[in-house]
């Protein structure tokens, strides 16, 4: 089936469309204001630099949100359908913040509920849903029962859904949750990562890291630990935050840096 055949009724004009489009919504979880999350315009404006040199144009531009996505993701594999912001985070993020970008599928909902919970902030999210009525229908009945339930969900996930039948599309599906991240920093974490430090808050009160992302020539890589032992690292609550107090009497042989 068409992708665009779910989503008819968001996106139709007509009087009767509307009310339709606001019983989906509703039925679905989707903010009612958020309805014209497909097929509106994207605003591009021209930077202070080109105007100050006579090129660009004073007014924005308005261009189909179809086209842009088209030529963003030109090289990803067709037919496809990008929802961006399908779910629009209802907090509030300074610029300067920093946003988590990660994908996720159905299966890993639980995984992402815990990232979501620890890390309290900006976070841009791709979730892929099959090309199937069933699935779909599953998947949209998982985000709104996720979405009821945690209000840091509410409060900071933006949510950008695609739909199509190729399941491993990984690289598009990260370059759409960083396309549409609303801070000027991102984090790109895969959502299985349990976050042990508060990261965030220390790059941004150290003056002299964020000056280095200010210049825009920077980019920090975070290290990785995973234990060499699977069972070893099934509860989040004894990993080590500090490897000068770590709980565990040999923790050079039951970390290790992931590659």
């Amino acid at each position: 089936m068409s992708p665009r055949s779910i989503w008819v009724a968001f996106t139709d004009e007509s009087f009767d469309k509307k009310l339709i489009r606001r019983k989906e919504a509703r039925t679905y979880g989707v903010d009612p204001r958020f309805l014209k999350f497909s097929g509106g315009k994207t605003k591009w404006e021209s930077s202070s630099l080109a105007l100050e040199h006579g090129l660009g144009h004073a007014d924005p531009i308005l261009v189909d949100e179809e086209l842009t996505l088209s030529k963003a993701f030109s090289t990803s594999m067709k037919p496809s359908k990008i929802i961006p912001y399908f779910y629009r985070a209802s907090g509030r993020f300074e610029q300067d913040d920093i946003t988590i970008t990660t994908l996720v599928t159905s299966s890993r909902f639980g995984a992402f509920s815990q990232l979501i919970e620890r890390y309290q902030g900006p976070i841009s999210v791709t979730i892929h849903v099959g090309n199937s009525t069933s699935e779909i229908r599953a998947v949209l009945r998982s985000l709104k029962s996720l979405l009821s339930t945690s209000r840091s969900m509410a409060t900071y996930v933006d949510v950008h859904l695609v739909i199509d039948s190729f399941d491993r599309q990984f690289n598009s599906w990260r370059n759409l949750a960083r396309l549409f991240a609303r801070t000027d920093y991102i984090m790109m974490l895969d959502v299985d990562f349990y976050l042990c430090t508060d990261f965030r808050t220390f790059i941004r009160k150290t003056q002299h890291v964020m000056e280095k992302l200010r210049g825009g020539n920077v980019a920090l890589v975070v290290p990785a630990f995973e234990f060499t032992k699977y069972s070893d690292g099934l509860d989040p609550s004894v990993f080590p935050k500090d490897k000068r107090v770590c709980p565990f009497t040999h923790c050079d042989t039951l970390l290790g840096l992931r590659q």
